[in-house]
């Protein structure tokens, strides 16, 4: 967060994208029938746009042939929990003018995504998208950030986090957890709320330990 403030203040909104800590921002051709070769070649293309790109955050990016396999018509309103700089946010207005895409994040953050994205604070939203960041709150918040998505009507859940969740807390070492949540946590919180698992995703296109899990209200 210091590094980012100092950037900001020094450097200015305008010219985010060049900072180098944001080489990652970048979006690559969408598609279906992905694969370990598919996403090489789509890299590979990726580089010619932004020589920055990064295979990792195209494979990551490329996820979202995963989540719309599960949905009969186009969503058209999201909302996100950790998002960052609204990196969803930039893919679906370029894709849809008309889309509602809402991102809740520490200050600095929102501060560049709201620069770069139309502000837009109105539910109902279609999508609930929450990427790495549940597995970084103990569970008591996260139950909490899951009712209220299930009080706000959400039809689709979307989560993107460990299937083993942060280490645990013994000596306090700095990033554990004192009760880790796991995919699996998550998906039941969920499904407790009347949510039913659609499918979950790993290899080839979800990198590390991380699960995709696709959700949809009952």
């Amino acid at each position: 967060m210091r590094q980012l403030s100092a950037a900001l203040q020094a450097q200015g909104l305008e010219s985010f994208k060049s900072w180098p800590g944001t080489s990652t921002w970048f979006y690559p051709v969408y598609g279906s029938g992905f694969s370990n070769a598919t996403i090489k070649t789509t890299f590979d293309h990726a580089r010619t746009v932004n020589p920055k790109a990064r295979e990792a955050w195209t494979a990551g990016a490329l996820n979202g042939s995963l989540e719309a396999r599960h949905v009969e018509t186009e969503p058209t309103s999201f909302l996100e929990l950790g998002e960052g700089f609204g990196t969803l946010g930039e893919i679906v207005m370029r894709r849809n003018a008309a889309a509602r895409y809402v991102n809740l994040d520490l200050p600095p953050l929102l501060t560049v995504a709201a620069y770069y994205l139309v502000p837009d604070v109105v539910g109902p939203f279609d999508v609930f998208m929450n990427a790495y960041s549940f597995q970084e709150i103990e569970p008591d918040v996260v139950d909490h950030y899951i009712q209220a998505v299930a009080d706000m009507g959400v039809r689709y859940a979307v989560s993107y986090n460990s299937v083993h969740g942060k280490p645990k807390k013994i000596l306090g070492p700095e990033g554990s957890a004192l009760d880790p949540v796991t995919s699996a946590r998550i998906i039941d919180m969920f499904q407790r709320r009347g949510y039913r698992l659609l499918h979950t995703y790993r290899d080839p296109l979800v990198v590390s330990a991380a699960e995709i899990a696709v959700l949809e209200r009952s």
